[in-house]
């Protein structure tokens, strides 16, 4: 006859940048013997990266009682009980409590009798406790978020729990207590995607291996039947395991910015080239408005003397410019010029038209 045991094991260790908060379930045996291990990881004091460990869970109900399951730090904590007891619920509780976009905690006596979902820290320096509103029975999360920071600190009573920051806060300073500086992944040339920083919500897909992932074929990591996190897992993977450290993050930066400055020089050289075109171009016409207001009498027809002609103009002080009214002298100027071409242009006309008459009568003279 079977026994029917459950062990729940559970290994509660976030020591990301070179990571490693790991929650797994495991089904070992046709018997139902499921196996949750969080190990508060005893290689963290050899790890000079920032780590967090999970010293207590904590579960508030509605009438302001509260159920606290402490784990020990540095240690293997193994969790035991019959099915269907809540075991495999602890991982989805600290995902919800890490951010979670949606508390995956399943509907039932868990959803319906907590009000608050805790946890309680220990950080490298001092202690963290945060807390996420349990979301009511029509909503997929709640935004409401309460942070307490210590050394050491103590677990709060419910009616001391209060909204303080939303997710986005939440997520910032546990991306922070994780040790994961400022980051930013850019897809490569030609790629759609946007650029991605690495996040804490990032880390935890190497740290969560519930039962359903570990009997997958197909999948190795948390959350990676998303295509769309599965590919943000992709983009930010180097950097969590520490293939591309800060010092490559930083000078990444500092190419994208010296790229930027060479950008901007190469768009004024083509602004300079553009000013200087194959003839006189915009030159030309700057001395032309110079003219316009009586700034200038030239009449550059190249390059070199509408350099010089602007730069004389340039050096006129502000203060002696006094800008006669010329009654559009400029345009009339070039007006008067245009109706002389004009006149050459009806007169040349003339001339070819009587030349092919004159052609003309010459060939039929000839025959």
């Amino acid at each position: 006859m079977k026994t029917g045991v459950y062990v729940l094991i559970i290994r509660f260790e976030m020591r990301v940048t070179k990571c490693a908060f790991v929650s797994a379930e495991l089904n070992l045996s046709a018997s139902g013997l499921h196996i949750l291990a969080a190990i508060n990881g005893p290689c963290l004091d050899r790890c000079p990266a920032m780590t967090m460990q999970i010293l207590n869970i904590v579960l508030y109900s509605h009438d302001d009682r509260k159920r606290v399951l402490s784990l020990r730090s540095g240690q293997v904590n193994i969790i035991t009980g019959a099915s269907k007891t809540g075991k495999s619920a602890l991982v989805d509780i600290v995902d919800y409590c890490f951010g979670a976009r949606e508390c995956r905690v399943p509907e039932g006596p868990i959803r319906r009798s907590v009000s608050w979902f805790g946890l309680r820290f220990k950080l490298k320096s001092g202690e963290a406790f945060i807390a996420r509103r349990c979301p009511d029975p029509t909503a997929l999360s709640s935004e409401d978020c309460f942070v307490d920071i210590g050394d050491p600190v103590d677990i709060p009573e419910r009616r001391h729990l209060r909204q303080t920051t939303n997710t986005k806060g939440l997520g910032a300073l546990l991306t922070n207590w994780g040790g994961i500086s400022d980051n930013l992944h850019e897809p490569a040339d030609g790629q759609t995607r946007r650029a991605l920083s690495a996040t804490i919500r990032h880390a935890l897909a190497l740290c969560f291996q519930p039962q359903d992932a570990i009997i997958r074929r197909d999948q190795l990591f948390h959350g990676t039947a998303n295509n769309f996190f599965a590919q943000a897992l992709k983009d930010t993977l180097p950097y969590l395991l520490g293939a591309v450290d800060d010092d490559y993050v930083r000078k990444r930066e500092e190419l994208k910015r010296l790229t930027k400055q060479l950008r901007q020089c190469e768009r004024r050289l083509k602004e300079f080239a553009s000013l200087r075109g194959s003839g006189v171009t915009k030159a030309s016409t700057l001395l032309a408005e110079a003219r316009d207001i009586g700034l200038s009498a030239s009449l550059a027809s190249t390059w070199q003397d509408a350099v010089a002609a602007l730069r004389e103009v340039a050096e006129i002080p502000g203060t002696s410019i006094d800008i006669p009214v010329t009654d559009d002298a400029e345009y009339e100027r070039l007006s008067d010029e245009r109706n002389q071409l004009r006149r050459k242009q009806r007169r040349l006309r003339g001339e070819i038209t009587a030349a092919r008459a004159f052609e003309q009568d010459e060939s039929g003279f000839s025959t």
